[in-house]
């Protein structure tokens, strides 16, 4: 894996690495489908050996790390489609947000209180200083 890791570091992408031979035995495949039963999907028993039904055949590292890459990307998705689903809601439903959240919307709806001639004068100074300055 680390020699995987410095040549995405080199290059920024998986492409081109040669995948190197396993390194541990090679176990024959099993040609027959495992059945599951519901026993053998719940976890074992506390205080018991746990030794799996059947043995994982090997795969190579980049078919590893695309996996973990391809499932990092689902649970990001879900994620950013699990807050903007909640997000709809609280804006449809603004009554259930927390009270320091509503204090907030409330005091960003409020205008601030101007007056009038002075906002008037204000723009005319600014409007006479840029004059002024051509």
């Amino acid at each position: 894996m680390d020699g995987l890791h410095e040549h995405i570091k080199a290059n920024g992408r998986m492409e081109g690495y040669p995948v190197p031979q396993p390194s541990g035995p090679i176990e024959e495949e099993q040609t027959t489908p495992t059945t599951l039963t519901v026993a053998q999907t719940q976890a074992p028993a506390p205080n018991t050996n746990y030794s799996p039904q059947g043995k994982r055949s090997q795969s190579s590292p980049v078919d590893d790390v695309a996996a973990i890459i391809a499932s990092a990307q689902s649970k990001a998705a879900g994620t950013l489609i699990a807050e903007n689903v909640l997000a709809q809601h609280f804006i449809q439903n603004p009554e259930l947000l927390p009270d320091e959240l509503k204090a907030k919307i409330q005091e960003s709806a409020q205008m601030p209180s101007v007056d009038p001639f002075a906002y008037a004068d204000s723009l005319i100074n600014i409007a006479m200083g840029s004059i002024n300055a051509a």
